[in-house]
């Protein structure tokens, strides 16, 4: 699978019912020919996952998902 992607910005900071923060953060995602955004939601507590539109729901999340945090970690994202 040919999958490049790059971090465009912090849509903000994100809290859940344990009241720590986390962060919501945008990627723009090459897949093949296809590109698109997509939303990784990070917490420094809870397991992270990412969101798409609507027309980009067959794409791989879990794909998505391994190829950041091959790039960043935990605590870049957090700290980002």
């Amino acid at each position: 699978m040919y999958m490049i992607l790059d971090f465009v910005d912090i849509l903000g900071w994100i809290r859940n019912d344990t009241g720590v923060l986390g962060k919501a953060l945008i990627f723009n995602i090459i897949d093949n020919d296809h590109i698109f955004d997509c939303v990784l939601f990070v917490h420094p507590t809870e397991h992270s996952f990412i969101s798409v539109h609507e027309e980009d729901s067959n794409t791989n999340k879990e794909e998505i998902l391994k190829i950041i945090f091959e790039k960043y970690t935990l605590k870049q994202l957090l700290e980002a």
